[in-house]
């Protein structure tokens, strides 16, 4: 079944994405980002291997406790910090805090006033 949508009558446009920069370059200012929450967990499940971090960090995220959450990322970071290189704990820390704090405007549902 064929469907035409007139494109005037869109009040507002959300595009749910992974955070990329390329992402928000082709849409008009009013575009409303954010980011995809398959992502996001991803990229806790990802970058954090020790459950219990995964578990806080996920449990401050579905509350809705952005600063919270993304300060115990920086203290995870500092806890796990050592001088062995090959343990990549810390810079994983790191790299999940850059791509939430990238995107924060983005991690509340729209719906939400993210």
């Amino acid at each position: 079944m064929e469907k035409i949508y007139n494109a005037d009558e869109i009040g507002q446009r959300i595009l749910n994405g992974d955070g990329g920069s390329w992402i928000r370059e082709p849409y008009e200012k009013e575009t409303v980002l954010q980011l995809d929450r398959f992502h996001i967990y991803q990229e806790i499940k990802r970058k954090l291997k020790e459950k219990e971090a995964q578990k806080t960090v996920t449990e401050l995220f579905e509350a809705k406790k952005i600063e919270e959450m993304l300060e115990y990322i920086l203290i995870y970071r500092d806890s796990v910090c050592g001088d062995d290189e090959s343990d990549k704990r810390s810079s994983n820390a790191k790299k999940l805090y850059e791509y939430l704090a990238k995107n924060k405007e983005g991690l509340l549902p729209y719906q939400e006033g993210g």
